[in-house]
């Protein structure tokens, strides 16, 4: 499946008889002076991704997901040859899981954040802070990835639809009718589900499916987040409390 785009926000239509898809997009069949209001929209570091979000949605704050930064960090990690060291070394360990957590700093203040990591770090390690500031660290790039105050931070759940949509395809190359069969089919079952809200039969909360897991963490940012505001941690104290947060290579 392509590339999937986690939309806050609502869809507004002033026509008749628009009528919009159960899936993740939201696509709408076509209607004159329809307008679209999306505040915010996550997605992937896909380069080309990107400007054309922007390009549609000149008004929209695209917000990087937090779980794919920190893959493509590990992933650099690996490349340089420390992924060894990463799993045997504490201390190059929760050197690079504090790095991630930087995501976490007021944007003002990543740079000060990342400059205590770096000072002292000889060889690859350091070859890893020249990288991760040539990559991340550039003023169009930083707020696209930098988390502060954000509540959603990823777009898993959404590749997770996706990827339950591939195992009904049962294959990796589907032909346009194979997978209008495929998203027909699914809508008919958002459907089903609607019906069974709006009768009563099952609520909302049934639905949601809550990770107790990522829920107890999003609880842990706000809090460590609210202490380090007002003054109650230091900016070293934040980021070892969030390191353990951080997501583990894949």
């Amino acid at each position: 499946m392509g590339h999937g785009w986690h939309i806050h926000g609502k869809l507004h239509f002033n026509c008749i008889n628009s009528y919009s898809l159960s899936i993740p997009l939201w696509p709408v069949n076509w209607c004159q002076q329809s307008t679209v209001y999306v505040p915010k929209l996550i997605c992937d570091f896909e380069t080309a991704l990107i400007p054309a979000i922007q390009g549609y949605f000149p008004n929209t704050r695209v917000q990087g997901s937090y779980f794919h930064f920190c893959q493509a960090v590990h992933r650099k990690v690996g490349e340089l040859g420390l992924k060894t060291r990463y799993r045997t070394e504490e201390q190059t360990k929760r050197k690079i899981r504090i790095l991630l957590a930087t995501a976490f700093l007021p944007v003002p203040q990543v740079d000060t954040g990342v400059s205590l990591l770096e000072a002292g770090t000889t060889g690859t390690l350091a070859a890893l802070f020249q990288y991760f500031r040539q990559e991340w660290m550039t003023d169009e790039r930083l707020p696209f990835w930098n988390v502060h105050n954000v509540n959603i931070r990823t777009n898993n759940h959404l590749e997770g639809w996706h990827n339950r949509l591939n195992r009904k395809a049962g294959k990796s190359h589907n032909g346009f009718y194979e997978l209008l069969e495929l998203l027909i089919a699914e809508q008919g079952v958002m459907d089903t589900l609607i019906q069974q809200v709006l009768s009563g039969n099952v609520t909302v909360g049934d639905l949601r499916r809550v990770n107790k897991v990522y829920a107890q963490k999003q609880r842990q940012v706000a809090q460590y987040t609210g202490e380090y505001t007002n003054g109650r941690r230091t900016l070293e104290q934040f980021l070892e409390a969030l390191m353990y947060i951080t997501p583990e290579p894949i």
